[in-house]
């Protein structure tokens, strides 16, 4: 096989992408699973699927074209899903852009992680471990800033929620100030707007 390639280093690259995949995560961190009713993949959709590892995670990418000649099954699978993650992606990228940055740092670090666990499941460099290590590192610190920034959201809109509350401590004063206002509309009632007037055609001369 090209390149020294063994059919059990591809499976295991393979499986290890699998899990990278299904690892990819929602705002609500739900797994995402190929979803059956998405349209079949196009040529188009399969190669935006590859610009996406090219572009993030080039490492993949050559996986991915190598598996297309040897496991065609794993090939069109992984491509589904490259392809349905960065929809994802690009939906997110729509709502906000910070959200955009983080959950692609955080498919980066998902997919390396697993591709750095295959690769040492097949090879005894201990330098693979240091590797791992730093990875999993990057991906807890990048998970503390989403949770405190989470924590800073949650709060913002706990502030205003008490603050609501606040306002409506005095019953008593709020419905006064309704009654007043519902009352203010019945003796000043919205002005009827007239219609323009018609204008006559003008007059031809003879």
């Amino acid at each position: 096989m090209r390149g020294g390639w063994s059919t059990r280093w591809l499976l295991l690259i393979a499986i290890a992408f699998g899990l990278a995949f299904s690892a990819a995560m929602r705002a609500d961190e739900t797994p995402v699973k190929w979803d059956r009713t998405v349209p079949m993949m196009t040529p188009e959709r399969e190669a935006a699927a590859l610009h996406f590892a090219r572009s993030h995670h080039p490492e993949l990418a050559d996986l991915i074209e190598r598996l297309r000649k040897d496991m065609r099954g794993e090939y069109d699978q992984a491509v589904r899903q490259l392809y349905q993650a960065s929809e994802r992606l690009a939906r997110v990228k729509e709502r906000s852009e910070a959200d955009y940055d983080q959950q692609l740092a955080q498919w980066k670090l998902d997919s390396r992680i697993k591709l750095l666990a295959a690769r040492m499941s097949v090879s005894s460099d201990s330098k693979l471990e240091g590797e791992l290590k730093k990875l999993l590192r990057q991906r807890v610190e990048l998970k503390r800033v989403q949770l405190e920034q989470e924590r800073a959201r949650a709060q913002s809109r706990l502030d205003r929620v008490d603050e609501s509350l606040a306002n409506l401590s005095d019953t008593d004063a709020v419905v006064e100030k309704e009654f007043r206002r519902y009352r203010g509309l019945k003796n000043n009632p919205p002005a009827r707007v007239s219609a323009p007037a018609r204008k006559s055609p003008p007059v031809k001369a003879d």
